[in-house]
């Protein structure tokens, strides 16, 4: 553990810059989720022409069978099912909405698709060209290198300052 996190005695510059950086580093976790895990599905659907729910595929289809993040997110995550639509006969219904309810037992036999409504938003969600992994690292490497610039230099600037003060 970091020594300025061991003798914590209040807000430090140091303990701004590295909560900044840790808030990046996450920031850049979610954008890689997002685009290539969920986006590859996503992607799949799209290049597949699953537009209609006789056209839709399971996830055995898309080759996602097995892949416990898309499978997750597919149950849980808002954003996604947005965009992507699911029909599964039998299906438990939301008391309250109305909505077909996707669970562990059903999610294997949905046929999952994207509206042709909805095609160009999913494409600007979901498309990975719109952020590489290389750009991920290049912004996560300039931010390291400006918070170890800005913890080097910035203490030495407020000495000079402070003691030019204190001179006058």
């Amino acid at each position: 553990m970091p020594e300025f996190l061991q003798s914590y005695s209040g807000m430090t510059l140091e303990l701004v810059v590295w909560s900044l950086f840790i808030g990046v580093l996450i920031a850049s976790g979610m954008s890689f989720y997002n685009k290539w895990i969920l986006g590859s599905f996503v992607r799949r659907l799209l290049d597949d022409r699953a537009e209609t729910p006789g056209s839709g595929k399971t996830l055995e289809e898309a080759g996602f069978g097995k892949n416990f993040l898309v499978r997750r997110a597919l149950r849980t995550n808002l954003t996604l099912r947005r965009v992507v639509h699911f029909s599964v006969e039998d299906a438990p219904v939301d008391a309250d909405t109305g909505e077909l309810l996707l669970t562990k037992e059903n999610i294997g036999e949905a046929k999952f698709f994207v509206p042709a409504e909805k095609n160009f938003r999913a494409d600007m969600m979901y498309n990975q060209k719109r952020n590489d992994i290389l750009l991920i690292l290049l912004s996560l490497l300039a931010f390291f290198v400006a918070a170890f610039l800005s913890l080097s230099i910035i203490p030495d600037l407020v000495a000079m300052l402070s003691a030019f003060v204190s001179s006058l």
